[in-house]
């Protein structure tokens, strides 16, 4: 069995669906703990 690859890379075939998983995954959320000092 043979697969051939594009001959361009078109990132809205992949990217839309994997910053979706991101998202709902929690890969941007971010939890502040009070305990400690801030960064800034």
């Amino acid at each position: 069995m043979e697969k051939n690859l594009a001959k361009t890379y078109d990132p809205k075939d992949f990217e839309d669906r994997i910053y979706e998983m991101w998202e709902s995954n929690g890969a941007f959320h971010a939890e502040v703990d009070p305990d400690k000092k801030p960064f800034t």
